[in-house]
């Protein structure tokens, strides 16, 4: 019997040595009162057993845990239970680590035990290796802001706070206005360096325990202001964020002013969930964005409603495109003194078999906006080029055919190849194509438009400004451009007669024969602009006086008919 107990007090004594050695030990009475400590205890607490003895557990209380934590683990191990968890604690120097703890009651099933076993293992490294992979995972490396993963993390907690408070909070999309043209000039390192700028700014200035900010991709970035009671509200943190990009940002050394379009949504008002929150506070702000940037805009649902179109249009756009279902509708350029034609302009129309009839102004600036311009403008061309060329040789007197080219298709690299190869697809000489370009392309003077304009030029293409007088074109600006026509835009030409359209158009018009330039007048509808443009010596005029914008057969059989009259002529 007592070799037994020896057996059993040796085999405790050996179990307490081999906890001594792998854990950290403590026992506490019933009211938590440390009785005992072991050396790895001490050594990780940087405490003294005899600072520890005689204390409680809050001696290293590192102050991350609320009460209701400590409150849970005394309710179970009260009344017997075991506890297993994660505590965060502080060493005396004021560093921390985090132990992996189970606390034992004793005696073991009672229901009031009077001593508690605290076996610890150290699990610091652990932990802070978890923080390092959260950190990559949920915050942005370059402005050290929670990323999108970490916006939907942080959305759930907010979501669920207001719907407990019945308040509101507002989801503020935020996206640089022309971030790209810093990248594409300044370059990289400094466009990451204004996106730094930026979001220290940001960071600064609106985060608190209400506001958060989170770069989300690229140059977007989002902000979530919370406790709102009002609609409102959300207008006057737009209003704040935009105040605070008034000033420049430091970049390298660069000081780069940057300007934000912003879009918001409302909790509950427009979502209650961080997807449909985000979603339409993007939808805000493209609408902010498409009426002239540097402005905040309020989600509505009309917003979406246009969304939806402007999407609907864009798949539909690329599917006609690719089974060649756009057509060309040619208007006749008529000669303001003698009536003959001289030239055709060819406009892209859309008839969709669903939809109906699409007007230019409505899908080209989607065009534009998603890239389509580009093989858009190409099968204008080549279209064009070859139409032309059919006419040609079925003998129909000859004539210049013009089309419109965007400020985007001047970016294309190969336009000027192109545009060459499409006239020797076509077999048509160069001298029977005109390319109409608007005065926004020329506004920055650009080295590089100018260079392809000159190409142009030298293959023998004409080239005229659509559009003239809405832009900044000066004098001096354009006797240095290969420029062939001036066409005087439209809402100029329907206000005549009229004392401030008829100056506007014979200082025009004065300035083009000044400039040894051909002058067209767009949108002639009646006589008296007729007569008008041809006392001010106006070269051509383009409107529904002379014909409308018709099918390829329509004028075709136009073309006839003026060949039928000319041979009756002789």
């Amino acid at each position: 019997m007592i070799d037994n107990s020896e057996n059993f007090i040796e085999t405790l004594v050996d179990i307490k040595y081999a906890l001594d050695q792998s854990s950290i030990l403590a026992v506490t009475d019933a009211n938590g009162v440390i009785t005992y400590v072991n050396d790895k205890f001490c050594e990780i607490s940087q405490y003294s057993q005899e600072e520890l003895l005689g204390k409680t557990h809050r001696i290293i209380n590192a102050a991350y845990h609320d009460q209701n934590f400590f409150g849970n683990i005394w309710k179970i191990i009260s009344k017997g239970g075991i506890w297993r968890g994660e505590i965060k604690n502080k060493k005396k120097d004021g560093s921390f680590y985090w132990v992996d703890t189970i606390i034992v009651p004793f005696p073991k099933g009672s229901l009031t035990p009077t001593s508690y076993v605290s076996i610890r293992r150290d699990i610091t490294v652990q932990k802070e290796a978890e923080a390092q992979v959260y950190r990559l995972a949920y915050y942005d490396p370059l402005t050290n802001l929670r990323n999108r993963r970490g916006f939907h993390e942080f959305m759930e907690e907010a979501v669920e706070e207001a719907e407990n408070s019945c308040s509101m909070f507002a989801t503020i999309f935020i996206d640089l206005d022309r971030f790209k043209h810093v990248n594409d000039t300044l370059g990289h390192k400094i466009g990451d360096g204004l996106l730094e700028a930026i979001a220290c700014r940001m960071e600064q200035h609106l985060e608190s325990e209400s506001t958060a900010v989170f770069r989300i991709g690229g140059d977007e970035f989002t902000v979530v202001w919370s406790g709102m009671q009002y609609e409102e509200d959300a207008r006057q943190a737009a209003l704040h964020i935009l105040e605070l990009f008034k000033a420049p940002f430091d970049s390298k050394g660069y000081q780069i002013t940057m300007t934000p379009s912003l879009g918001i949504s409302v909790y509950p008002l427009h979502g209650k969930d961080a997807e449909s929150l985000l979603r339409r506070a993007d939808t805000a702000m493209y609408c902010a964005k498409d009426k002239g940037e540097n402005r905040y805009e309020m989600y509505t649902i009309e917003m979406e409603k246009e969304f939806i179109s402007r999407l609907t249009i864009e798949q539909e756009l690329r599917r006609a495109l690719k089974d060649n279902n756009l057509y060309l509708h040619y208007q006749p350029k008529i000669d303001i003194k003698t009536g003959e034609m001289l030239g055709v302009e060819a406009l892209l129309r859309w008839n969709h078999p669903d939809f109906g009839f699409i007007p230019p102004d409505r899908f080209i600036p989607i065009a534009e906006n998603v890239g389509l311009i580009i093989p858009l403008g190409e099968w204008v061309i080549r279209t064009a080029c070859k139409q032309n060329k059919k006419w040609q040789d079925q003998e129909y007197a000859p004539f210049v055919m013009s089309v419109n080219l965007s400020t985007l298709q001047f970016k294309q690299e190969n336009l000027v190849e192109m545009i060459a190869d499409a006239l020797r697809e076509a077999d048509l000489e160069a001298c029977w194509l005109e390319i109409e370009i608007t005065e926004s392309v020329l506004i920055n003077y650009d080295r590089e438009i100018i260079k392809k304009l000159n190409a142009l030029k030298a293959m023998g293409i004409y080239i005229s400004i659509d559009d003239f007088g809405t832009g900044y074109s000066s004098f001096n600006h354009l006797k240095n451009l290969p420029i062939d026509v001036v066409k005087i835009d439209r809402s100029f030409v329907s206000g005549l007669p009229n004392t401030n359209d008829e100056a506007i158009v014979s200082a025009i018009i004065s300035m083009a024969h000044a400039l040894q330039l051909k002058v067209l007048a767009e949108g002639v509808e009646t006589e008296h602009q007729w007569d008008f443009l041809r006392q001010e010596g106006c070269h051509e005029g383009q409107g529904y006086l002379f014909s409308k914008p018709i099918a390829a057969d329509e004028f075709e059989e136009m073309l006839r008919n003026k060949k039928k009259e000319h041979r009756s002529d002789i």
